[in-house]
């Protein structure tokens, strides 16, 4: 990937906070946070959550 290109991905598998841990690799790699879609979401046993999550990265 070329610096400034945009990767974005959809789950229903991973939370958000795992989703980026997971593709920047702890912050090792040259993938940043760049957008976050906003979903509805829903409180479960005291935690709010959505079934889905889509984060656009941005290349370094």
């Amino acid at each position: 990937m070329h610096a400034g290109l945009l990767l974005i991905i959809t789950s229903c598998n991973f939370t958000e906070d795992e989703l980026v841990q997971v593709i920047t690799q702890n912050g090792t790699n040259s993938l940043l946070v760049w957008k976050k879609i906003k979903y509805p979401s829903f409180q479960f046993g005291g935690q709010a959550g959505s079934t889905i999550c889509s984060i656009a990265f941005i290349k370094k």
